[in-house]
């Protein structure tokens, strides 16, 4: 009996066809998602907002000392007060 090195190939001929369809699906997706434009960024993100500096940090490449008052996005503040830099006025 000879022995066929190519049959265990035979089985899974429709491998690569699934992974190759796999991709495609995947590739239509992600066309898909970056076809569309981005949604805008909500209004009350950019409200300008007015904070109190606990330690200092820049605004605009301008140095906020301890103690001063500035006025920043709303999204800059909530990220500033979520590590300690500043307090919402």
């Amino acid at each position: 009996m000879r022995l066929n090195w190519n049959s265990h190939l035979q089985e899974f001929d429709l491998v690569p066809y699934r992974v190759a369809t796999f991709i495609d699906e995947t590739e239509r997706a992600r066309k898909a998602v970056l076809g569309k434009p981005s949604p805008p960024n909500p209004p009350e993100l950019l409200q300008p907002t007015r904070v109190k500096a606990l330690r200092p940090f820049y605004v605009a490449g301008r140095l906020i000392e301890i103690g001063d008052f500035t006025t920043i996005t709303a999204a800059d503040a909530r990220s500033l007060t979520a590590i300690g830099k500043c307090e919402l006025c």
